[in-house]
């Protein structure tokens, strides 16, 4: 069973990776004066509309888990790249 360190930085990678995806795919779909897909162009304005709720949730779960692995270590570098990695999120 992993231990709790290493779901915490798992989870911690997973909360950046999607609250950048909420910002980036509606910025990379939704550009003026290119053609669009209509299926493309719906999926990209609900993440937009979503984006809030998401990236909150993302916040929360990226705060938690950096908290579990601050606690967790004993060396400023680690500290230093958990803090980064949540201030990015």
């Amino acid at each position: 069973m992993p231990s709790a360190r290493k779901v915490a930085w798992v989870l911690l990678v997973a909360a950046l990776a999607v609250a950048v995806l909420f910002v980036v795919y509606p910025v990379y779909v939704i550009w003026p004066f290119r053609p669009q897909r209509v299926d493309e162009l719906a999926l990209a304005l609900t993440v937009k509309a979503s984006s809030l709720v998401g990236t909150v949730v993302c916040a929360v779960v990226a705060t938690v888990s950096a908290v579990v692995i601050w606690s967790g270590s004993r060396r400023w570098t680690s500290k230093a790249l958990v803090l980064a990695t949540a201030i990015a999120t």
